[in-house]
């Protein structure tokens, strides 16, 4: 965002057109303020929302009724693709500073948690790289693979050999088909859902076998029944009966000396593909072909990489890691060999899954339920509550955070980062919230879905799942701070004005970047697809405001959509 002098928008000079002449946006600003200047300003009530797109979101005239007014002004870019991006420019005429709430203010962004002495935060660019690896490299294979596994269960089932404590696995962690990075792992705990696996060449002091059996214990208890629930059982392509979860330094490897980042754990879909070659299909020779995903090792000496790891820190990490990576194999097993589809799921809507993953855990241990509009009272009310929000939430809250930061310069369907995630989780929570009924049956036929991405949703929703972004985009400002507001520019489910405080050093500033408009000032923003910005004004009693939007100095095109809010 920039921001440039422009010229007093009371001084112009009107343009004279034909009917078959171009018009121009000086033309166009020059007839509405024209317009505004003889004609009835539009006034609003505290509340109300006014909505134009393209064309007709070019020019607004305001009044300030009798006793003044004040605005939010929030553009957004209705397209699909996150990687688009659109300039607009925007001007006003009459404008006055703003005083009255909401009153927004940048927060510094929270640190996930402290390990050796450092302040640690989840690498998503890591999994960014992994998610899209996989579906560049994996989706040409899903034909020949789902056929094969047809071919299979065709045949006489032969049950995989039972596990059993001290086993020894040969397990690749290459994370590609052409490479193998063979560790061995030795099966420290076997629960009814999962065979958990420890690397024998993890570093000394990490879990003890109570630990790796209350791993298990959990995953059966709570992770398990949680993700199942609410998005269906994953497949059994080894014939176990149990997910793999493999502690290993393969993991710890993954983070880089002096890193301010971390990588708990994933999930590689390669996994989920035939090892061997037939007719039909270059087989994935890196593959494990089971249902696993792995975790990272305690490492209290950082022995790898210098980077220190203490026990307590991954223990409770670990159970929202799992829960976590539990979706996206979920996830990509169904999609393979339950519904049959032919591509995996797009990054953007695959991790905001795996993030409400996260918050169902937490759901589910502290007591609490969606639509319940929780506050900090709430999460501070029992030990039990804030053990759960600190073990399950603080990161989708951390993530959320960063997207209010910036969100001019983010998008819920950009480019796979903390701010996107936490955009994408916040927006699907959203999207559940809106809908009637229970969590789980949308969430689980997100999940089982043949498409992908925002045609995914507009298949589940039934609706175009851009206005929804709209009109989520408006809650992220109006949500628990505009009376009046209708019920679709809310968040049911968090009270965030008052939860995301305590991410501000003073815990009395909400973190959402908000931008000044000045009538003398040319603000210039460029939106990624999905995204938006925040702009506030007044305009005096009795008084009458203009406000001009240009995108790429043209008139906008349709994809660009205006909401305004009186918010005072």
């Amino acid at each position: 965002m920039r921001l440039r002098s422009a010229l007093p928008l009371l001084v112009f000079t009107a343009a004279a057109c034909s009917d078959d002449s171009p018009v121009s946006p000086s033309a166009t600003e020059s007839t509405a303020l024209f317009s505004c200047l003889l004609g009835e300003p539009q006034e609003l009530a505290v509340g109300e929302v006014l909505q134009r797109e393209g064309a007709d979101a070019a020019s607004f005239c305001l009044g300030g009724g009798s006793d003044g007014a004040e605005y939010v002004y929030v553009p957004f870019f209705a397209s699909s693709e996150g990687t688009a991006n659109v300039n607009v420019e925007v001007t006003g005429g009459g404008l006055i500073a703003v005083t009255g709430p909401p009153d927004p203010a940048l927060a510094p962004r929270p640190a996930l948690g402290s390990a050796g002495g450092r302040d640690w935060r989840p690498n998503e660019r890591f999994h960014h790289r992994l998610r899209e690896r996989e579906i560049r490299e994996m989706t040409p294979l899903i034909p020949a693979a789902q056929a094969a596994r047809r071919s299979r269960a065709r045949m006489p089932a032969v049950a995989a050999a039972a596990p059993s404590i001290g086993q020894l696995l040969d397990l690749n962690t290459s994370t590609s088909c052409n490479v193998l990075d063979i560790r061995t792992g030795r099966i420290v705990a076997i629960s009814e859902n999962a065979v958990v696996v420890a690397d024998t060449a993890n570093p000394a002091a990490g879990f003890s076998a109570e630990d790796f059996e209350d791993f298990a214990l959990r995953f059966d208890t709570l992770v398990y029944p949680v993700n199942e629930e609410n998005f269906g059982a994953p497949t059994d392509i080894d014939n176990n009966d149990r997910a793999i979860i493999f502690f290993t330094r393969a993991v710890n490897e993954l983070t880089p000396p002096n890193s301010d980042s971390y990588i708990g754990g994933f999930f590689w879909a390669g996994d989920l593909f035939p090892r061997e070659d037939t007719e039909r299909l270059e087989g994935c020779v890196g593959s494990n072909y089971a249902e696993m995903f792995y975790l990272l090792a305690p490492d209290p000496n950082g022995v790898i990489n210098g980077n220190v790891f203490p026990t307590n820190f991954v223990r409770q990490a670990t159970v929202g890691v799992i829960g976590h990576e539990f979706q996206h194999l979920i996830n990509a097993s169904r999609r393979l060999y339950v519904n049959n589809a032919f591509e995996l799921e797009e990054v953007w809507l695959n991790e905001g899954l795996s993030h409400i993953a996260e918050e169902l855990l937490f759901y589910h241990v502290s007591g609490l339920s969606p639509r319940q509009n929780i506050d900090l009272e709430a999460l501070r009310s029992s030990d039990r509550v804030l053990d759960a929000v600190n073990t399950y939430q603080i990161a989708n809250l951390s993530r959320y955070a960063t997207y209010l930061e910036n969100p001019d310069e983010e998008s819920l369907l950009g480019e796979d980062n903390l701010p996107t995630r936490g955009a994408s989780w916040a927006f699907m929570r959203y999207t559940a919230d809106m809908k009637d009924g229970p969590d789980a049956p949308f969430f689980f036929d997100v999940v089982n879905s043949r498409v992908a991405g925002v045609e995914n949703l507009r298949e589940v929703l039934e609706a175009e799942p851009i206005d929804l972004m709209q009109d989520w985009t408006v809650s992220v400002y109006t949500d628990d701070a505009v009376e009046g507001i209708p019920s679709q520019f809310t968040q049911p489910s968090w009270n965030f004005r008052d939860i995301m405080v305590v991410f501000s050093d003073d815990e009395q500033s909400f973190p959402l970047e908000v931008i000044n408009l000045e009538s003398t000032t040319e603000t210039t923003l460029t939106l990624k697809g999905g995204g938006a910005a925040f702009l506030r004004f007044g305009v005096g009693a009795s008084g009458r405001a203009i406000l001009n939007t240009t995108s790429d100095d043209e008139i906008p095109a349709a994809s660009l959509r205006i909401s305004i809010v009186r918010t005072h």
